[in-house]
C-alpha cells in the first residue's frame, strides 16, 4: 500500500512549520520511544545497584556499632566490679573506725559522768549549806517584817454609822484580795449608784497600806490616784473622803482639777480629773509616783477615760515586769528597787463591763469582776400612762407641785435637759410657791389621810362590780412605811387631758420648752366639799367616821381645772429650789450639798451631771423626764449638733437609783413603759464615737503610737473619723502625711497647749509673726480669743442672743433695753473671734457686773479667764529661750493689769479699741488652723446643682459652700456678729458647724459658728487652694 503523502505547511500556504509531533512519522516516534525505554531501564539498574551498595555499607556500619557497644558493656562490667570491691573495702574500714571511736567515747563519757557525780555531791553539800543559811536569814527577816499592813483610821461615830450600811463594805475582802493578787491586768468593780464604791474603795486601799510608808515592804509605796470625769465630782469626793478618814483636806487627801488644786507634799490620796492624768502621762509615761489607780465612773465612756484605760492597760504590765526584773536583780530586796508595781481598779455603775472584760486587745488576761449590791433601799418606779412628747417641762412642774403637796418629807431631784429648761422651771417654781401656802415639816407628816382617802376612792371605784374583800385583804397585808402609807399611796395623778385626736402610737420629737403661762384672771374656779357632805364614790365606798372627816379636807377638782394649792395655816416658800448644771458657778453647785433651811423641802433641778459621780444628800423622790442633751456628729455634713434625745435604759436606772440612798425612794418617770422598752437603747454610745478625734490622734502620735487604729481602745473609733483627724492634722502641719503621718516639730509644740490643735496653731502663728505683733497686746489678744473659743460656743446668754438679734424699734417712745446697746457695742462685724475678745475684756474689767450688763455667761467667761492665764504661762515657758518674745510677754502683763482697771462705761461704746492693722492681724493668724474650714459664697449654678435656694439679701440666708472633700452647703448662724454684714462676704472661716433647725422653714441646716471674714489673698498667702468640685 503506497505511503500517504505527507502534507506540509508549505502545501497549505502556511509560513510556520508544523510541530515535531505532526512532522515526524509514526515509525520515527516508535523508535524514539524504544530508545527512551531502554535508557530508563538502564538508569533503573544503575539505581538498584547503588541501593544495594548502600545497604551493604549500612549493614557493615551496624555490625561495627554493635561490636563497639558490646566492648563498652564489657568495660563497664569490669569497672563496676572494681568499684564494688573498693566500696566494700571502704565500708569495712569505716565500720572499724566507728567501733574504735565509740569505744573511746564510752570511756570518755564514763570518766565525765564520774567527775560530774563527784561535783554534784559537792554542789549539793554546798547548796544544803546555803539553804540552811538562807532559811535562817529568812526566818530572822520574817520575824522582823510585818505579816500584813493595816493602817488604823480614827473615824467619827457618825461616819462609822453612815458607812456601816453601805453594800460595798461586805465586798471589802474580795476586792482587796483581787487587787493584791492581780499582776498584769485590772480589777473590775461593778456597783450601781448608792453602793458606796467611790468613797469606800479608796479607803480600803488606804487601810491596806497603799500610799503609806508602812506599805513599802509590799511594793505599795506611791500615792493612791482616783480619777473622776468631772471637776465637781473630784472636789466633792476628795472633801468627803477626807472627812471620813478624819484627816486634813489639802494635806493627806487632795484634789487636782483643771485650773485648781490643793496638792501638798504629804498627799497620799489624790482625786483628779482624767485630763489631768493624761497630762501627767506625757511627762511621766510610767506614772511612777502612784501605786494604785482607780478609774471611777468608767461606764460614762468619756473619750479621756477610754484613752486613759488604753494607756494603763499597757503601763500596768510594763511596771510590774520592770519591778519583777529588779527584784530578781536585787535578790528579792524591795528596798533596792527603783520602781514599784502598779495596780489598776476600774469601777462602773452599770453592768456594761463587757467592753473591758471580754476585750482581749485591751486586757489579754481576763480581769476579775466583783459585783456589788445594786442599792441600799428599794426604789419604786412610777411610769406615766401616756408620754408627753413636747411639753415635758410643764409636766415636770405639775409633778413637783403634786409631790410637794402630798408626799412625805424628802428631797426632790428633777432631771431635765438644758440650762434654759432648768432655769425656767426653777424660776417658775419659785414664783409659784412665793404666792402659795403649803405646809411642810422636816420630821412629821400629817397628810397621809389625804392619800389614803383618795386611794380608797380609787379602790372602791375599780372594784364596784367585783368582790372587794380580796383586794382589801391584800392591801391590809401589804406593809406600810413609817408614815403609814402603802407603796400605791405614792402614785400621783397623771393629769393628762386628751382631746381624742392623739394616736395610741407614740412618736419621738425633740423636746421643746413651753414658756410658763402668765397669770390671768380667766382661771377656773375650785370648789371644796362642804364639811360632812358625803362624796359620791359608789355603794362599796364604805367610809367610816374617820374617813368622813377626811372627806371634809379633800378637794374635788373639776375637769380642766387645777387642784387647790393653798392650805390652811400653811406657809409661803416651803420649797427650796436649786439648779445644778455644768455651767453653774462652783459655789452655787456646792449649795445642793448643804441642808435646806428649816421648814423647807429641797428640790434640785439638774441635768445628767447629777446622774453619777456626785450624790445629793436626802433625796427621796426623783422626777425623770427621760431626755438628755447629747452631742452628735452628722454623718453627711460632719456638723456637730446637740440633740435632745431619749436617754438609755442604763441612764434611767442611774437616775432612779438616786432616790434610794437614805431610804425607800420613788422615781416618777414622765414616760410610759412602751417608751422605756422600745425607744430607749440599752446603753449610750461612747464619746469616742461622737466626738472629733483631732486632739486624740495628736496625743497618740506624741506619746509614740504609730498606728492609732491599733491602739487598745475599749470601743474602737470609726476608721472614717480617724482618717478625717489625720487629714486635718496634716493640713495644719502637725503631722507629716508623706512620712506615714509622723508627728512634726510643730505638732509637738501643739500638744503642749490644752486647747484643740486648730486653735493652738493660732498661738504659734502669732508667736511666729512677732515682728508684725510687736505690740504687747496682740499676743494676749490671741490667747484671750483662743481661751473664749475653746471654753464656749457663744459668750452671750440666750437672753443676750435675743437682744443682739432684736431689731431696734422705729418708734422713739418705745422702751429699749439698755443691755441691747451694750451688747452690740461688743460686736465686730468682721469676726466672731474679735467679738469674743471684746467680751473677754469687758468681763475682766468687772467680772460680776459685766455679766449682768452684757448678758455674758459667767462660768464660761470665768473658765476662759483661767485658761487665758494658763495659755500665757505656757507661751512664756515655751519662749523662754527667745528673749525678745519673752520680754514682750512680760511687758504685756502691765498692759493687762491696766485694762483690768477700765470701767464699764468706757466699754459700752465699742468694747476693746483695736487699730485696723491689729484687727486684720487677729483675723489672719487663725487661718493656718482653719485651712480645712473655709467657706465660699456659693454661686447660682452651685446652688442649682445642690438644689439649694440662692439668696444674697441677708448674710444668714446666703448659702456658703464649705471648701473641701464634702463640699457641704452651710449658712452663717443668726447669733454670729457677721450675720449683720452686708453684702455677705465672699470667703469666711468658721470654728465648727452646728446642725440647727430654722424656725421659719423647720428645715435642719448646717450653721457656721465662730465666723471670721477673710480675704482671698490672705488664703493664698497661706497656700490655700480650692479643690475643683
Amino acid at each position: 500500500m503506497p505511503k500517504k503523502r505527507v502534507i506540509s505547511f508549505e502545501d497549505l500556504g502556511l509560513g510556520t512549520p508544523l510541530p515535531s509531533v505532526l512532522a515526524k512519522s509514526r515509525d520515527e516516534r516508535r523508535k524514539e520511544q524504544r530508545i527512551q525505554q531502554k535508557e530508563s531501564k538502564e538508569r533503573t539498574r544503575e539505581a538498584m545497584a547503588k541501593v544495594a551498595a548502600a545497604r551493604d555499607i549500612v549493614a557493615q556500619h551496624k555490625r561495627l556499632v554493635e561490636a563497639e557497644t558490646e566492648q563498652e558493656r564489657k568495660l563497664k562490667e569490669i569497672h563496676k566490679r572494681e568499684l564494688r570491691a573498693e566500696h566494700l573495702k571502704a565500708r569495712h574500714e569505716r565500720e572499724e573506725s566507728e567501733r574504735q571511736h565509740t569505744a573511746q567515747l564510752r570511756v570518755t563519757q564514763e570518766k565525765i559522768i564520774t567527775e560530774l557525780k563527784i561535783a554534784r555531791r559537792e554542789d549539793e553539800a554546798e547548796m544544803l549549806r546555803v539553804r540552811t543559811l538562807l532559811e535562817r536569814e529568812t526566818a530572822e527577816r520574817a520575824k522582823a517584817a510585818p505579816t500584813n499592813v493595816h493602817i488604823e483610821i480614827h473615824r467619827t461615830e457618825e461616819v462609822e454609822r453612815q458607812r456601816a450600811g453601805l453594800p460595798v463594805l461586805r465586798e471589802e475582802q474580795p476586792i482587796m484580795e483581787a487587787v493584791n493578787e492581780t499582776r498584769r491586768t485590772c480589777v473590775l468593780v461593778c456597783g450601781e449608784t448608792g453602793s458606796g464604791k467611790t468613797t469606800q474603795i479608796p479607803q480600803f486601799l488606804w487601810e491596806a497600806g497603799y500610799g503609806h510608808p508602812e506599805g513599802h515592804t509590799f511594793g505599795r509605796a506611791g500615792c493612791i490616784l482616783v480619777t473622776e470625769p468631772r471637776r465637781v465630782a473630784a472636789v466633792s469626793m476628795a472633801r468627803r473622803v477626807a472627812e471620813e478618814l478624819n484627816v486634813s483636806f489639802g494635806g493627806e487627801v487632795c484634789y487636782h482639777v483643771r485650773y485648781d488644786n490643793n496638792l501638798s507634799d504629804q498627799c497620799r490620796l489624790k482625786f483628779a480629773t482624767e485630763g489631768i492624768v493624761l497630762r501627767e502621762i506625757q511627762s511621766d509615761f510610767l506614772l511612777r509616783k502612784y501605786s494604785v489607780i482607780v478609774i471611777d465612773e468608767a461606764h460614762e465612756r468619756s473619750i479621756s477615760c477610754d484613752i486613759l484605760i488604753g494607756l494603763l492597760s499597757r503601763i500596768v504590765p510594763l511596771r510590774n515586769d520592770l519591778f519583777e526584773e529588779e527584784m530578781r536583780k536585787h535578790h528579792g530586796d524591795v528596798d533596792r528597787t527603783s520602781i514599784k508595781p502598779l495596780k489598776l481598779v476600774i469601777m462602773s455603775a452599770t453592768m456594761r463591763v463587757t467592753d473591758f472584760k471580754e476585750n482581749r486587745t485591751l486586757f489579754p488576761i481576763v480581769p476579775p469582776l466583783i459585783n456589788v449590791e445594786a442599792r441600799r433601799y428599794p426604789v419604786t418606779n412610777h411610769f406615766a400612762r401616756r408620754t408627753e412628747l413636747k411639753e415635758y417641762v410643764d409636766q415636770a412642774f405639775d409633778k413637783v407641785r403634786q409631790m410637794h403637796k402630798k408626799l412625805p418629807p424628802g428631797g426632790i431631784l428633777v432631771f431635765l435637759c438644758t440650762q434654759q429648761e432648768i432655769e425656767d422651771l426653777c424660776d417658775r417654781l419659785r414664783r409659784h410657791y412665793a404666792a402659795t401656802k403649803i405646809e411642810y415639816y422636816d420630821s412629821t407628816y400629817s397628810k397621809h389621810r389625804l392619800l389614803t382617802g383618795r386611794r380608797l376612792n380609787e379602790t372602791a371605784a375599780s372594784t364596784s362590780d367585783n368582790d372587794g374583800d380580796a383586794v382589801a385583804t391584800a392591801e391590809e397585808a401589804e406593809e406600810r412605811d413609817e408614815y403609814g402609807l402603802h407603796t400605791a399611796d405614792y402614785a400621783l395623778d397623771d393629769e393628762v387631758v386628751t382631746d381624742g385626736n392623739l394616736d395610741d402610737i407614740e412618736t419621738v420629737h425633740e423636746g421643746r420648752l413651753r414658756r410658763p403661762p402668765q397669770p390671768s384672771g380667766g382661771r377656773g374656779k375650785r370648789s371644796r366639799v362642804e364639811a360632812g357632805a358625803p362624796l359620791a364614790c359608789g355603794d362599796h365606798c364604805g367610809r367610816s367616821e374617820e374617813d368622813g372627816a377626811v372627806a371634809a379636807d379633800e378637794v374635788v377638782t373639776l375637769p380642766g381645772e387645777e387642784e387647790q394649792e393653798d392650805e390652811v395655816n400653811g406657809e409661803y416658800d416651803t420649797l427650796h429650789v436649786l439648779p445644778l448644771y455644768a455651767l453653774l458657778d462652783f459655789q452655787k453647785q456646792q449649795e445642793v450639798f448643804k441642808p435646806p433651811p428649816k421648814g423647807m423641802r429641797l428640790c434640785v433641778v439638774a441635768t445628767n451631771v447629777a446622774e453619777t459621780s456626785i450624790t445629793i444628800p436626802n433625796i427621796k423622790y426623783v422626777v425623770d423626764a427621760g431626755r438628755a442633751k447629747s452631742k452628735v456628729i452628722d454623718e453627711e455634713t460632719k456638723a456637730s449638733c446637740f440633740r435632745i434625745k431619749w436617754t438609755s435604759q442604763a441612764s434611767a436606772e442611774q437616775r432612779s437609783g438616786r432616790a434610794g440612798r437614805v431610804g425607800p425612794g420613788h422615781c416618777y418617770r414622765l414616760y410610759s413603759t412602751a417608751v422605756y422598752a422600745n425607744l430607749m437603747a440599752k446603753h449610750d454610745d461612747p464619746e469616742v464615737l461622737r466626738t472629733p478625734l483631732d486632739s486624740v490622734v495628736l496625743l497618740m502620735k506624741h506619746i509614740g503610737v504609730k498606728n492609732v487604729g491599733g491602739f487598745p481602745f475599749p470601743s474602737p473609733p470609726r476608721e472614717s473619723d480617724l482618717k478625717a483627724a489625720l487629714q486635718h492634722l496634716s493640713v495644719i502641719g502637725a503631722l507629716d502625711a508623706v512620712h506615714d503621718y509622723n508627728i512634726t516639730e510643730l505638732g509637738r509644740q501643739l500638744v503642749g497647749y490644752p486647747v484643740p490643735p486648730r486653735f493652738a496653731r493660732a498661738l504659734l502663728e502669732v508667736m511666729r509673726q512677732r515682728q508684725r505683733a510687736r505690740s504687747a497686746d496682740v499676743l494676749d489678744m490671741v490667747a484671750a480669743i483662743v481661751a473664749v473659743a475653746t471654753t464656749t460656743t457663744n459668750a452671750f446668754t440666750g437672753e443676750g442672743n435675743q437682744l443682739k438679734a432684736r431689731k431696734v424699734s422705729e418708734h422713739a417712745d418705745a422702751p429699749m433695753d439698755p443691755r441691747q446697746a451694750r451688747i452690740r457695742s461688743l460686736l465686730n462685724p468682721g469676726s466672731d473671734l474679735v467679738t469674743y475678745l471684746n467680751a473677754f475684756y469687758a468681763y475682766r474689767s468687772d467680772p460680776r457686773r459685766s455679766c449682768e450688763l452684757f448678758c455674758l455667761v459667767h462660768k464660761s467667761m470665768h473658765e476662759a479667764n483661767l485658761l487665758f492665764t494658763q495659755l500665757r504661762s505656757h507661751m512664756l515657758q515655751q519662749s523662754k529661750d527667745q528673749d525678745e518674745l519673752a520680754d514682750t510677754l512680760d511687758e504685756s502683763e502691765a498692759t493687762v493689769s491696766e485694762q483690768r482697771e477700765q470701767s464699764i462705761d468706757s466699754l459700752t461704746n465699742g468694747g476693746c479699741f483695736l487699730s485696723k492693722e491689729t484687727e486684720l492681724l487677729l483675723r489672719q493668724v487663725f487661718i493656718p488652723g482653719l485651712m480645712d474650714q473655709v467657706a465660699r459664697r456659693a454661686t447660682v449654678h452651685e446652688c442649682r446643682s445642690l438644689r439649694v435656694e440662692y439668696s444674697d439679701k441677708r448674710a444668714t440666708k446666703t448659702p456658703y459652700l464649705v471648701v473641701g472633700a464634702n463640699r457641704t452647703i452651710a449658712y452663717i448662724h443668726p447669733t454670729s456678729a457677721v450675720a449683720r454684714t452686708f453684702p455677705p462676704p465672699e470667703y469666711v472661716t468658721f470654728g465648727f458647724l452646728q446642725k440647727v433647725r430654722r424656725s421659719d422653714t423647720k428645715d435642719a441646716q448646717a450653721m457656721m459658728m465662730g465666723v471670721t471674714v477673710v480675704m482671698p489673698e490672705w488664703l493664698r498667702a497661706y497656700g490655700f487652694e480650692e479643690e475643683s468640685g
